[in-house]
């Protein structure tokens, strides 16, 4: 496995809560097959978002940032630098989903309060609309 892979892999081993095996060997598999972007200190990798885009939107597939450094503005920079990077390339909003408020689970609280503070909004709550029969909240970043 390439370094990069491997750091990026092991961010998300140590973050049980939010990823499981399954995730993770998906996380493998979309470093190689969609664009990701890394922020770095001293060539390691303090957190990562792997993203595709198509047509006029960017869709972010997976975004940790290592657990003792959360809460430093990692996660607000790297959303920040791919809304940087989407403006360029004429891209109209940013769009991802994460386990909807109508699932009793406290870390995805934490992840769907950060979204809202980097400017997401509310799209839309699919219901049952993860494999496992979890509700799935549709969030979107206006870049217009």
């Amino acid at each position: 496995m390439e370094k990069r892979t491997e750091e990026i892999v092991n961010i998300a081993k140590e973050l049980p809560e939010w990823f499981t095996q399954k995730a993770i060997e998906n996380i493998k598999k979309d470093c190689i097959n969609l664009k990701v972007l890394t922020e770095e200190q001293s060539n390691h990798i303090l957190g990562f978002i792997i993203y595709s885009i198509k047509g006029k939107k960017c869709y972010i597939k997976w975004i940790a940032i290592k657990k003792e450094v959360q809460r430093k503005g990692i996660g607000h920079k790297l959303i920040k630098n791919l809304a940087d990077i989407c403006k360029k390339k004429n891209i109209n909003f940013i769009e991802t989903d994460t386990l909807a408020d109508t699932e009793n689970y406290a870390p995805y609280e934490k992840t769907r309060n950060f979204y809202y503070s980097v400017g997401f909004v509310k799209d839309k709550i699919i219901k049952k609309g993860y494999e496992d029969g979890d509700d799935k909240l549709v969030l979107r970043m206006s870049l217009i």
